[in-house]
Protein backbone atom coordinates (compact mmCIF):
# COMPACT_ATOMS: atom_id res chain seq x y z
CA UNK A 1 0.00 0.00 0.00
CA UNK A 2 1.74 3.29 -0.97
CA UNK A 3 2.07 5.62 1.60
CA UNK A 4 -0.58 8.71 1.28
CA UNK A 5 0.82 12.38 -0.26
CA UNK A 6 2.07 15.23 1.73
CA UNK A 7 -0.33 17.74 1.54
CA UNK A 8 1.25 19.61 -1.53
CA UNK A 9 0.66 23.59 0.22
CA UNK A 10 2.71 22.25 2.93
CA UNK A 11 5.99 23.25 0.77
CA UNK A 12 4.56 26.23 -0.28
CA UNK A 13 4.48 27.02 3.71
CA UNK A 14 8.21 27.21 3.75
CA UNK A 15 8.12 30.68 2.35
CA UNK A 16 6.48 33.01 4.59
CA UNK A 17 4.92 35.64 2.49
CA UNK A 18 4.12 38.91 3.33
CA UNK A 19 0.92 40.98 3.10
CA UNK A 20 -0.56 42.08 -0.54
CA UNK A 21 0.86 45.69 -1.32
CA UNK A 22 -3.10 46.38 -1.19
CA UNK A 23 -3.92 45.42 2.04
CA UNK A 24 -5.11 47.89 4.31
CA UNK A 25 -5.22 45.99 7.55
CA UNK A 26 -2.26 43.71 6.80
CA UNK A 27 -3.89 40.29 7.24
CA UNK A 28 -1.91 37.09 7.05
CA UNK A 29 -1.69 33.83 7.43
CA UNK A 30 -0.27 32.52 11.28
CA UNK A 31 2.96 30.95 9.46
CA UNK A 32 3.66 28.36 12.83
CA UNK A 33 0.11 27.36 13.35
CA UNK A 34 0.57 26.78 9.39
CA UNK A 35 3.65 24.85 9.87
CA UNK A 36 3.26 22.75 13.00
CA UNK A 37 3.51 19.08 11.33
CA UNK A 38 6.82 20.83 10.88
CA UNK A 39 7.38 22.14 14.22
CA UNK A 40 6.43 18.74 15.50
CA UNK A 41 9.28 17.24 13.86
CA UNK A 42 11.96 19.59 15.05
CA UNK A 43 11.18 19.24 18.47
CA UNK A 44 9.12 22.02 19.63
CA UNK A 45 6.82 21.25 22.46
CA UNK A 46 3.87 22.98 22.12
CA UNK A 47 3.04 21.51 19.00
CA UNK A 48 3.44 18.12 20.27
CA UNK A 49 -0.53 16.81 19.98
CA UNK A 50 -1.14 18.42 16.43
CA UNK A 51 0.02 16.15 13.34
CA UNK A 52 -1.80 18.22 10.89
CA UNK A 53 -1.51 22.11 9.62
CA UNK A 54 -4.04 24.71 11.10
CA UNK A 55 -4.98 27.57 9.34
CA UNK A 56 -6.30 31.24 10.47
CA UNK A 57 -5.22 34.43 9.40
CA UNK A 58 -4.92 37.62 11.38
CA UNK A 59 -3.70 41.16 12.55
CA UNK A 60 -3.18 43.48 15.19
CA UNK A 61 -3.24 46.97 15.04
CA UNK A 62 -2.05 49.51 17.89
CA UNK A 63 -3.75 53.10 17.92
CA UNK A 64 -1.94 56.39 19.66
CA UNK A 65 -5.25 56.69 21.52
CA UNK A 66 -8.21 54.90 22.53
CA UNK A 67 -10.42 52.80 20.05
CA UNK A 68 -13.69 54.11 21.68
CA UNK A 69 -13.60 56.46 18.44
CA UNK A 70 -13.88 53.50 16.60
CA UNK A 71 -17.82 52.97 16.15
CA UNK A 72 -19.78 49.73 16.30
CA UNK A 73 -20.59 50.03 13.00
CA UNK A 74 -16.91 50.59 11.88
CA UNK A 75 -15.97 48.09 13.74
CA UNK A 76 -18.32 45.47 11.85
CA UNK A 77 -16.81 47.23 8.26
CA UNK A 78 -13.31 46.52 9.57
CA UNK A 79 -13.81 43.00 10.18
CA UNK A 80 -15.75 42.43 6.78
CA UNK A 81 -12.46 43.99 5.23
CA UNK A 82 -10.23 41.95 7.49
CA UNK A 83 -11.96 38.60 5.84
CA UNK A 84 -11.94 39.98 1.90
CA UNK A 85 -8.00 40.61 3.04
CA UNK A 86 -7.75 36.99 4.20
CA UNK A 87 -9.93 35.75 1.06
CA UNK A 88 -7.15 37.41 -1.25
CA UNK A 89 -4.09 36.65 1.09
CA UNK A 90 -5.11 32.86 0.84
CA UNK A 91 -4.67 33.16 -2.89
CA UNK A 92 -0.45 33.80 -2.36
CA UNK A 93 0.20 29.90 -1.03
CA UNK A 94 -2.25 28.56 -4.17
CA UNK A 95 -3.80 25.70 -1.74
CA UNK A 96 -5.70 23.05 -2.97
CA UNK A 97 -9.25 21.96 -1.16
CA UNK A 98 -9.91 25.99 -0.03
CA UNK A 99 -13.26 25.08 1.45
CA UNK A 100 -11.24 22.86 3.93
CA UNK A 101 -8.77 25.55 4.56
CA UNK A 102 -10.15 28.99 3.95
CA UNK A 103 -11.93 30.10 7.39
CA UNK A 104 -15.33 31.25 6.94
CA UNK A 105 -15.70 34.06 9.64
CA UNK A 106 -13.70 36.96 11.05
CA UNK A 107 -13.77 38.06 14.68
CA UNK A 108 -13.05 42.01 15.19
CA UNK A 109 -11.41 42.35 18.92
CA UNK A 110 -11.58 46.28 20.09
CA UNK A 111 -9.95 47.08 22.80
CA UNK A 112 -8.14 50.16 24.83
CA UNK A 113 -6.20 51.86 22.55
CA UNK A 114 -5.85 48.12 19.97
CA UNK A 115 -7.34 45.88 17.46
CA UNK A 116 -6.86 42.05 16.85
CA UNK A 117 -8.46 40.67 13.60
CA UNK A 118 -8.45 36.90 13.40
CA UNK A 119 -10.36 34.33 11.77
CA UNK A 120 -11.87 31.28 12.99
CA UNK A 121 -9.59 27.82 12.87
CA UNK A 122 -9.54 25.39 10.21
CA UNK A 123 -8.01 22.02 9.93
CA UNK A 124 -8.21 18.51 11.65
CA UNK A 125 -7.43 19.02 14.76
CA UNK A 126 -8.62 22.23 17.43
CA UNK A 127 -5.83 24.28 17.99
CA UNK A 128 -6.85 25.25 21.45
CA UNK A 129 -7.69 22.22 22.31
CA UNK A 130 -4.97 19.59 21.13
CA UNK A 131 -1.78 22.14 21.12
CA UNK A 132 -0.76 22.76 24.40
CA UNK A 133 -2.33 24.05 27.92
CA UNK A 134 -3.54 27.70 26.75
CA UNK A 135 -5.18 30.26 28.65
CA UNK A 136 -8.15 29.85 25.82
CA UNK A 137 -8.35 26.19 26.84
CA UNK A 138 -8.60 26.54 30.72
CA UNK A 139 -11.40 29.63 29.97
CA UNK A 140 -12.97 26.87 28.06
CA UNK A 141 -12.43 24.32 30.60
CA UNK A 142 -14.17 27.05 33.22
CA UNK A 143 -17.14 27.26 30.76
CA UNK A 144 -17.87 23.64 30.74
CA UNK A 145 -18.07 23.72 34.23
CA UNK A 146 -20.38 26.93 34.47
CA UNK A 147 -22.56 24.95 32.45
CA UNK A 148 -22.17 21.37 33.72
CA UNK A 149 -23.58 22.63 37.11
CA UNK A 150 -26.13 24.77 35.85
CA UNK A 151 -27.22 21.39 34.20
CA UNK A 152 -26.70 18.90 37.12
CA UNK A 153 -28.75 21.79 39.49
CA UNK A 154 -31.45 21.29 36.57
CA UNK A 155 -31.20 17.37 36.62
CA UNK A 156 -31.29 17.12 40.72
CA UNK A 157 -34.29 19.15 40.73
CA UNK A 158 -36.32 17.64 38.09
CA UNK A 159 -35.19 14.20 39.81
CA UNK A 160 -36.45 15.51 43.47
CA UNK A 161 -39.94 16.71 42.02
CA UNK A 162 -40.53 13.41 40.31
CA UNK A 163 -39.50 11.65 43.34
CA UNK A 164 -41.83 13.75 45.56
CA UNK A 165 -45.09 13.11 44.04
CA UNK A 166 -44.11 9.21 44.07
CA UNK A 167 -43.20 9.16 47.47
CA UNK A 168 -45.65 9.35 50.42
CA UNK A 169 -45.76 12.47 52.43
CA UNK A 170 -43.77 10.87 55.35
CA UNK A 171 -40.80 10.06 52.71
CA UNK A 172 -41.25 13.04 50.72
CA UNK A 173 -37.90 14.54 52.16
CA UNK A 174 -35.69 11.62 52.22
CA UNK A 175 -36.43 10.56 48.44
CA UNK A 176 -35.62 14.25 46.76
CA UNK A 177 -32.29 14.10 48.69
CA UNK A 178 -31.83 10.87 47.01
CA UNK A 179 -33.09 11.37 43.73
CA UNK A 180 -30.96 14.73 44.41
CA UNK A 181 -27.90 13.00 44.71
CA UNK A 182 -28.15 10.38 42.22
CA UNK A 183 -29.14 13.10 39.13
CA UNK A 184 -26.36 15.54 40.63
CA UNK A 185 -23.95 12.45 40.04
CA UNK A 186 -25.28 11.33 36.76
CA UNK A 187 -25.59 14.34 35.15
CA UNK A 188 -21.91 15.30 35.86
CA UNK A 189 -20.62 11.82 34.96
CA UNK A 190 -21.78 12.38 31.47
CA UNK A 191 -21.19 16.38 30.44
CA UNK A 192 -17.62 16.11 32.56
CA UNK A 193 -16.60 13.02 30.08
CA UNK A 194 -18.28 14.23 26.86
CA UNK A 195 -18.08 18.40 27.33
CA UNK A 196 -16.47 20.47 24.58
CA UNK A 197 -16.69 23.56 22.84
CA UNK A 198 -19.40 23.13 20.40
CA UNK A 199 -17.06 23.71 17.51
CA UNK A 200 -14.25 22.63 19.42
CA UNK A 201 -13.33 25.96 20.36
CA UNK A 202 -12.32 26.86 16.73
CA UNK A 203 -14.49 30.27 16.54
CA UNK A 204 -12.55 33.64 15.57
CA UNK A 205 -13.66 34.39 19.13
CA UNK A 206 -10.92 31.61 20.35
CA UNK A 207 -8.38 32.92 18.17
CA UNK A 208 -8.23 36.48 19.30
CA UNK A 209 -8.59 35.68 22.92
CA UNK A 210 -5.53 33.44 22.01
CA UNK A 211 -3.58 35.94 20.32
CA UNK A 212 -4.55 38.90 22.74
CA UNK A 213 -3.14 36.31 25.61
CA UNK A 214 0.01 35.90 23.42
CA UNK A 215 0.55 39.96 23.81
CA UNK A 216 -0.56 40.35 27.04
CA UNK A 217 -0.37 37.54 29.02
CA UNK A 218 -3.09 36.91 31.58
CA UNK A 219 -3.59 40.54 32.73
CA UNK A 220 -7.28 41.37 31.28
CA UNK A 221 -7.08 45.02 32.71
CA UNK A 222 -7.22 46.15 29.11
CA UNK A 223 -10.47 44.68 28.41
CA UNK A 224 -12.50 46.64 30.50
CA UNK A 225 -15.07 47.87 27.78
CA UNK A 226 -13.91 45.57 25.30
CA UNK A 227 -15.91 44.77 22.22
CA UNK A 228 -16.17 41.88 19.42
CA UNK A 229 -18.01 41.07 16.81
CA UNK A 230 -18.17 38.20 14.04
CA UNK A 231 -18.33 38.53 10.18
CA UNK A 232 -19.57 34.81 8.48
CA UNK A 233 -18.08 35.05 4.90
CA UNK A 234 -20.13 33.22 2.28
CA UNK A 235 -18.48 31.23 -0.83
CA UNK A 236 -20.81 33.74 -2.96
CA UNK A 237 -19.69 36.64 -2.03
CA UNK A 238 -22.34 37.90 0.64
CA UNK A 239 -21.69 38.41 4.47
CA UNK A 240 -23.65 38.44 7.65
CA UNK A 241 -23.35 39.77 10.89
CA UNK A 242 -23.48 36.81 13.58
CA UNK A 243 -23.61 36.38 17.17
CA UNK A 244 -21.49 34.34 19.16
CA UNK A 245 -22.38 30.52 18.57
CA UNK A 246 -24.76 28.84 21.17
CA UNK A 247 -26.52 25.88 21.02
CA UNK A 248 -30.08 24.62 22.36
CA UNK A 249 -30.92 21.77 24.59
CA UNK A 250 -32.08 19.94 20.31
CA UNK A 251 -28.96 20.81 18.77
CA UNK A 252 -27.00 19.46 21.74
CA UNK A 253 -28.46 16.31 21.95
CA UNK A 254 -27.94 15.76 18.20
CA UNK A 255 -24.31 16.85 18.29
CA UNK A 256 -23.60 14.23 21.09
CA UNK A 257 -26.18 11.45 20.38
CA UNK A 258 -28.45 12.49 24.04
CA UNK A 259 -25.83 12.02 26.04
CA UNK A 260 -25.43 15.62 27.78
CA UNK A 261 -29.04 18.33 28.26
CA UNK A 262 -27.12 21.61 27.08
CA UNK A 263 -24.22 22.80 25.45
CA UNK A 264 -21.83 26.10 25.38
CA UNK A 265 -20.47 27.72 22.71
CA UNK A 266 -18.66 31.38 21.99
CA UNK A 267 -21.64 33.05 23.74
CA UNK A 268 -20.32 31.24 27.09
CA UNK A 269 -16.99 32.29 26.31
CA UNK A 270 -17.36 36.17 26.00
CA UNK A 271 -19.76 36.11 28.54
CA UNK A 272 -17.37 34.71 31.32
CA UNK A 273 -14.44 37.24 29.82
CA UNK A 274 -16.98 40.46 30.12
CA UNK A 275 -16.54 41.25 26.53
CA UNK A 276 -19.75 43.58 24.77
CA UNK A 277 -20.89 42.00 21.77
CA UNK A 278 -21.59 43.93 18.57
CA UNK A 279 -24.99 43.93 17.82
CA UNK A 280 -25.62 42.09 14.61
CA UNK A 281 -28.19 44.46 12.99
CA UNK A 282 -25.50 46.91 13.14
CA UNK A 283 -24.55 48.20 9.24
CA UNK A 284 -21.29 48.20 8.57
CA UNK A 285 -19.60 52.03 8.42
CA UNK A 286 -16.94 53.16 6.50
CA UNK A 287 -13.81 54.64 8.25
CA UNK A 288 -10.70 56.63 8.11
CA UNK A 289 -7.86 55.86 10.19
CA UNK A 290 -6.38 59.24 9.71
CA UNK A 291 -9.69 61.17 10.79
CA UNK A 292 -10.62 59.22 13.54
CA UNK A 293 -6.61 59.50 15.07
CA UNK A 294 -5.21 62.96 13.78
CA UNK A 295 -2.62 62.60 16.20
CA UNK A 296 -0.85 59.67 14.57
CA UNK A 297 -0.96 56.79 12.31
CA UNK A 298 -1.48 53.09 13.45
CA UNK A 299 1.16 51.09 14.04
CA UNK A 300 0.19 47.33 12.44
CA UNK A 301 2.08 43.97 12.85
CA UNK A 302 1.12 40.43 13.58
CA UNK A 303 0.99 38.54 16.87
CA UNK A 304 1.94 34.45 16.09
CA UNK A 305 0.41 31.99 18.09
CA UNK A 306 3.16 30.18 19.51
CA UNK A 307 5.99 31.86 21.15
CA UNK A 308 9.82 32.01 20.08
CA UNK A 309 8.95 31.33 16.50
CA UNK A 310 11.88 32.44 13.92
CA UNK A 311 10.55 34.34 11.10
Amino acid sequence: MSKPVPEKSLCDFLIKRDPLSTSKLKVRLDFPMATLPLLRENGMPDSAYISAPCYMWSSHITFPNSVGVISDAQLWQIALEAGREMEDEFEQYEMMNRNKKLPGAMTVLAFDREIIVASSQKGRFSFVYDCSDTPVKRDLKRCRKIVWQRSARKSAKKSTKKSARKNAKKNARKGARQSARKGGRKSGKKIGKDFRHIHDGKCGEEMAMHLYYMKHGLNLSKLENARIGTVKLKPNGEHSHIDPCSVDKEKAKDKFKGKVNEGFGCKEFTDLLGLTVLEKDTLGQAYNFATLFPTGSPTIDHIESLRNISN
